[in-house]
C-alpha cells in the first residue's frame, strides 16, 4: 500500500533537516532553506513513524492516526490493577443512583475487572460488562462468583447483542481510549443501537481545559501496596500531541526487586466538541458535572461527567 504524506512548514532561521524513519529503519532526509514555505510530498511503502523526539510513538497508516502499541499494557496484571485503582466509592454511588433512576438491565462498556460493575450488581442492578482484555475479564468473573452479572469479551466499537439496555455507561475515563474520530463514532453507534428508547448514556472524560497538558519528565505519581504486601512506587512521564489531541503517558512502577514500564494513550475532547459529537449521533445531553457529587461543570473543571439520553 502506498501512503502519501503532505507536510507543510515554514522556517525562519537556520536550515533544517527533516528525518522520517520507516518501520524498517530506512530514512529520508530533506534539507529546507531558511525562510522557505513549501509543500513536500513523501511516497513511502508500509507504515512509518512520525513525531518529535520526545513524543514520536504515533504512526500513520491508511490515513489514520494510530499508536505503535496495543494501548492495553496497563491491563496485564489485573490483581495489582485493582489494588492500585480500587476504592472510588463516590463514583460507584453516582452510577448506582443513575441506574436506579432507569430500571432495567445496565451495560458497562470497557468494564475491566468490574470495579464498578460488581458494586452495582451487588446492589441488585442486572448487569452486563464488556471488555477487550481477556485477563481483566477473567479476574472480574472470579470476583463476581455467585452474582447475577454477565461478563463478555468484545470491542466496544463493534459489540453486538440482541439485548437493549436501560442504561449504558463507561467509566475510568475509558472514553479517552477511543483515539480517532471514527473510533468515537463507532462507540457512540454501538451505544445508541443497544439502548432502549430514551435510555441513559453516561461517561466521564478528562477536560483538556482543566488538565495540565505540558510535556513532563519523570515525576512521582504515588504508591500502592501490591498483592505481596510490597510498597510499589509509581512515577511517569507525559507528552501531548496537540495535533491529534492525544496524551501519551508512560508509567514506571518500582516494585523493589524490579521496575516495569507501560504505555497508554488517551484522547482529549473539549466540552463544545463533545456536546456537538453527542448531539450529532442521537443523544441529548441532560447534565454535565465536574465531580461525582454533581458539582456543575465549569470550563476549569478537571473532568466532564456527561449524562445523556437517547433521542
Amino acid at each position: 500500500m502506498i501512503i502519501t504524506i503532505y507536510y507543510q512548514t515554514r522556517y525562519q532561521k537556520d536550515s533544517k533537516i527533516i528525518l522520517l524513519s520507516t518501520k524498517a529503519g530506512n530514512r529520508a532526509s530533506i534539507s529546507i532553506n531558511p525562510s522557505s514555505s513549501m509543500h513536500i510530498v513523501f511516497v513511502l511503502f508500509n507504515s512509518f513513524i512520525v513525531g518529535n523526539s520526545k513524543c514520536n510513538n504515533k504512526k500513520v497508516k491508511g490515513g489514520m492516526a494510530l499508536i505503535e502499541h496495543s494501548n492495553l499494557e496497563e491491563y496485564q496484571d489485573p490483581v495489582n490493577y485493582d489494588l492500585e485503582f480500587d476504592g472510588e466509592m463516590d463514583k460507584y454511588q453516582f452510577y448506582l443512583e443513575l441506574a436506579k433512576s432507569s430500571p432495567g438491565e445496565v451495560l458497562e462498556l470497557a468494564c475491566g475487572t468490574g470495579l464498578t460493575t460488581i458494586p452495582l450488581s451487588k446492589a441488585g442492578i442486572p448487569m452486563t460488562g464488556v471488555d477487550i482484555s481477556s485477563a481483566m475479564l477473567a479476574y472480574a468473573r472470579l470476583k463476581a462468583e455467585g452474582l447475577t452479572v454477565t461478563f463478555m469479551e468484545g470491542d466496544a466499537r463493534t459489540f453486538e447483542s440482541d439485548k437493549r439496555f436501560s442504561m449504558i455507561y463507561l467509566t475510568g475515563n475509558a472514553f479517552q481510549a477511543f483515539l480517532s474520530d471514527q473510533d468515537q463514532i463507532d462507540l457512540l453507534t454501538t451505544v445508541h443501537k443497544h439502548l432502549q428508547p430514551h435510555g441513559i448514556f453516561a461517561f466521564e472524560t478528562r477536560n483538556p481545559e482543566g488538565t495540565d497538558l505540558s510535556d513532563q519528565e519523570e515525576t512521582e505519581w504515588g504508591s500502592f501496596i501490591d498483592k505481596d504486601g510490597n510498597n510499589v512506587k509509581v512515577s511517569g512521564t507525559q507528552c501531548y500531541d496537540a495535533s491529534q489531541h492525544i496524551m501519551h503517558w508512560v508509567t514506571m512502577r518500582d516494585w523493589g526487586n524490579k521496575r516495569t514500564t507501560s504505555r497508554i494513550a488517551c484522547r482529549f475532547t473539549d466540552q463544545d466538541t463533545l456536546h456537538s459529537l453527542l448531539t450529532r449521533h442521537g443523544f441529548r445531553v441532560e447534565h454535565q458535572y465536574a465531580d461525582w457529587d454533581k458539582t456543575p461543570f465549569s470550563p476549569s473543571s478537571s473532568s466532564i461527567i456527561s449524562v445523556c439520553r437517547k433521542c
